[in-house]
């Protein structure tokens, strides 16, 4: 089987990796520079940062530039399941433990 593809937003990936690196959007505003509502916007995908920022924002999550523009990226079946539960879930309003992924080969 080969890999898939998921399609992964600019305000998703920041998202995950300023969790995965442990900074609330509060200390990642700070660390910035910039206000709370403007990581937020950033995360909800209503704006981008701007050149300058994104490159403080790379080089503060230890992330190339083209590490956060990426848009896709290549995945095992393992976690195109589990981003399709998040979506899914994300869609349903609901949480990912209420969606149940069958697959029948």
């Amino acid at each position: 089987m080969k890999p898939a593809l998921i399609p992964v937003s600019f305000a998703d990936r920041l998202r995950r990796e300023r969790a995965a690196r442990g900074y609330s959007q509060s200390r990642l505003a700070q660390a910035l520079g910039v206000s709370v509502a403007t990581v937020c916007g950033w995360e909800k995908g209503r704006m981008r940062p701007k050149v300058d920022r994104m490159k403080a924002l790379s080089d503060l999550l230890d992330l190339s530039y083209d590490a956060l523009e990426t848009p896709a990226r290549s995945v095992g079946l393992t976690e195109y399941v589990a981003h399709s539960r998040e979506t899914i879930a994300q869609l349903a309003g609901t949480s990912t433990d209420k969606v149940r992924i069958i697959i029948e080969i």
